[in-house]
């Protein structure tokens, strides 16, 4: 399954996610949660990962390095501070977020799995190829971030 590495943008994963997530919604059960409640999770959880979003987008233009994560060779410079320093992968957090934010949304427990298999194909055939190249790119530094800094959380 080499074939898939870099293969899907993860922009396109998110929003083939999304219309899944919404597909399952319509099939399955959903939970009684009161809707303001949903929607203001909802709205916090969206926030957050607009905000994250925003804080890796400046970092990685401050360091005047490519946010395309088609191509991680091309990048120019190992960013690691700001909220690089909480997490190595703060874009795929923040659509992590959005997705979770979209089942409670739809208020869909049973669109959490597809959730889960974005977080699975993400990590297998986008983030561990990108690890690769930056740790041939970056060399010992690189390794030393990925001992400091969880892929994740």
């Amino acid at each position: 399954m080499k074939t898939l590495a870099l293969k899907v943008p993860p922009p396109m994963l998110f929003v083939t996610a999304l219309g899944v997530m919404y597909g399952v919604s319509l099939y399955t059960p959903h939970w009684q949660v009161d809707v303001v409640v949903a929607r203001y999770t909802s709205i916090g959880l969206f926030s957050l990962g607009l905000s994250i979003a925003i804080a890796a987008t400046v970092a990685f233009k401050r360091h005047k390095t490519t946010v395309d994560p088609r191509h991680p060779e091309k990048s120019s410079s190992l960013v690691t501070k700001g909220i690089y320093r909480f997490t190595r992968n703060p874009m795929y957090l923040c659509l992590v977020l959005w997705l979770v934010c979209w089942a409670i949304y739809l208020h869909s427990p049973v669109a959490l799995i597809i959730v889960t298999l974005f977080i699975v194909y993400l990590t297998q055939y986008q983030i561990k190829p990108e690890e690769r190249m930056l740790s041939a790119r970056f060399g010992k530094p690189y390794l030393k971030y990925t001992t400091r800094v969880r892929r994740w959380l």
